[in-house]
């Protein structure tokens, strides 16, 4: 956190203005930033801050969510497959949204397909030449190696399996600190899907694996078909021996 912030000079000095003069800064974890939720994290900001003793206590952090009356504030990956934890209270295996920005569109600088990774595997692939020129081949070789790799992270391969455990024994404490009943907190996790990377086939599918295989074996069966057709039409068109 230290290092960031110092990284980023004008952002400490602003956050740190903004609480040495009574504002509030609630920080509360995401896919992204789930090191928000660890234990220690809150004291790293505060050091990194180094806001004065009275505004220490208008810095708040949570690994889940807030509750201030009747709202509710929280980041909402939970709920999504792709980008929910094995348990919200537990910073452990990345997701498969957290994989592909860490080994596919960090290393590629493939920055568009963040908001472009729904259309058709034909169209994703050709993209990259339009949008990436001479970058594509790697554009294209990060794409399968993240997928290849969240494949065999996958399904029995899943490596999340102790979380939920860690998770529920985490739930009466959470409960307690934000001001609502453990039993309701239990049955707000039990609300998110399941993440995409516990069952292979779902993984399988949401990387457009599916569609890709499809789309290479219509291709190759057009290009026999057409390689059939040039066959047959040289042995028509040689002369015959006598």
């Amino acid at each position: 956190m230290r290092a960031t912030l110092g990284a980023l000079p004008k952002a400490r000095a602003a956050l740190a203005e903004h609480v040495d003069r009574g504002g509030e800064l609630w920080l509360v974890s995401g896919n992204h930033d789930a090191d928000v939720g660890d234990d220690d994290f809150r004291a790293h900001l505060l050091e990194a801050l180094a806001v004065s003793s009275e505004g220490r206590a208008r810095v708040r952090t949570s690994p889940w969510f807030f509750r201030d009356g009747a709202l509710h504030l929280e980041h909402g990956h939970l709920f999504d497959p792709d980008n929910a934890p094995a348990h919200p209270l537990v910073v452990g295996e990345h997701s498969l949204g957290v994989h592909f920005v860490e080994e596919f569109i960090a290393p590629s600088g493939a920055h568009r397909y963040l908001n472009a990774n729904d259309r058709p595997p034909l169209e994703l692939f050709t993209s990259a030449f339009a949008w990436y020129g001479l970058r594509a081949p790697l554009v294209v070789y990060r794409y399968f190696y993240a997928a290849f790799t969240a494949l065999a992270r996958s399904g029995p391969l899943y490596r999340a399996g102790d979380e939920p455990r860690a998770g529920a024994e985490r739930i009466g404490r959470f409960a307690e600190e934000v001001g609502i009943d453990a039993e309701l907190a239990a049955r707000l996790v039990g609300l998110g899907p399941p993440p995409t990377l516990e069952s292979l086939a779902a993984t399988f599918s949401r990387l457009y694996l599916d569609r890709v295989v499809g789309t290479l074996a219509i291709a190759g069966g057009l290009g026999a078909t057409l390689a059939g057709g040039v066959d047959s039409a040289r042995s028509s068109a040689a002369p015959a021996r006598s």
